[in-house]
């Protein structure tokens, strides 16, 4: 099983480019040394992160970003185990985006978080567009 936690989050001061490389390049030699595989789509300062990997290496990591004075108001939107990884080719990837294509594809990404679930699980993953949606609502666009 893969255990998979998907967490929204307000970068502090915004990010360069040059920052974000960094972050990248770090992250994704420490989550291939950690198993771990995701996906970190970026839109004017917020942040929405897919970590999928061991329970304690994912749970682990999400402590030490929680830690990272970079991140404000995080906020985890799911957590759970399937049977398959998303992003099985991928320490890390990474897409930069509006605000509003972020705001269109978030619905979808219910369908791409659903796979071998309990009831339970799906109902927390219905709530994530819900979720996602509020915090933006609390940024300005």
């Amino acid at each position: 099983m893969i255990y998979t936690l998907v967490y929204i989050s307000f970068a502090a001061g915004g990010l360069r480019e040059k920052e974000l490389s960094e972050i990248l390049e770090a992250s994704r030699r420490n989550n291939q040394k950690r198993g771990i595989t995701g996906l970190l789509l970026y839109a004017e300062g917020n942040i929405i992160q897919v970590l999928e990997g061991n329970q304690e290496e994912v749970e682990a990591l999400y402590e030490k970003i929680g830690l990272d004075e970079r991140h404000e108001r995080i906020t985890r939107l799911f957590a759970g185990h399937s049977e398959t990884r998303l992003f099985s080719e991928w320490s890390m990837a990474y897409k930069r985006m509006s605000l509003s294509t972020i705001k269109e594809i978030l619905p979808r990404m219910d369908e791409m978080l659903a796979g071998d679930i309990s009831p339970k699980e799906a109902k927390i993953k219905k709530r994530i567009d819900l979720l996602i949606s509020s915090y933006l609502k609390t940024v300005n666009v």
